[in-house]
């Protein structure tokens, strides 16, 4: 195995334990929890690279699924009839978006974070309107609003603390894997 490859493994097992970390860093509210895995599974892609970083979040949901108490309400096959389901598959999408899409310009990085946060809330609205079946689809984009603003929030903090680090060390790759 060729140390890049073991660099990586060992960086996609970092993600999922933190994303399994940070399911339990959460402010409680009525059916979706604040969290801040959407910033880990975004940063995720942008060190892994878009197919390890969504592989590692598809360990996290499959480890979570299969009864690890790793999501922010426990865990089991039973949390896919949980209004939250949708963003945890969103998580996979993120990260292989932001993967995907995340070049050394401005614009495109800026797009990546953007694109990959759009990808988690269709997923995760369409989801809980599903599970809600006394909410409209437009009640359920109205009630994600805030939940939304603070992910664009930390993306943008994301975006920043890269760009700072990248202006003070030059050359800096984030990307670890290719």
């Amino acid at each position: 195995m060729e140390t890049s490859n073991t660099k990586g493994y060992v960086l996609a097992g970092f993600f999922i334990a933190l994303m399994a970390i940070s399911a339990y860093v959460k402010i409680p509210t009525p059916y979706v929890p604040v969290t801040f895995q959407l910033i880990v599974a975004i940063t995720s892609g942008i060190i892994l690279g878009p197919y390890l970083g969504a592989l590692s979040m598809s360990v996290y949901v499959i480890l979570g699924l299969i009864g690890l108490p790793i999501f922010s309400g426990g865990g089991g096959f039973g949390y896919v009839l949980m209004t939250t389901f949708g963003f945890i598959i969103g998580f996979i999408f993120s990260s292989f978006v932001a993967g995907l899409l995340w070049r050394k310009s401005v614009t495109m990085r800026i797009l990546s974070i953007i694109a990959s946060i759009i990808v988690c809330y269709i997923l995760g609205i369409l989801w809980f309107w599903m599970i809600m079946t006394d909410m409209t689809l437009l009640g359920s984009m109205l009630f994600m609003v805030l939940y939304a603003i603070k992910d664009v929030a930390l993306g943008a903090v994301l975006f920043g603390t890269i760009h700072i680090l990248n202006f003070y060390i030059k050359d800096l790759e984030v990307r670890c894997v290719q």
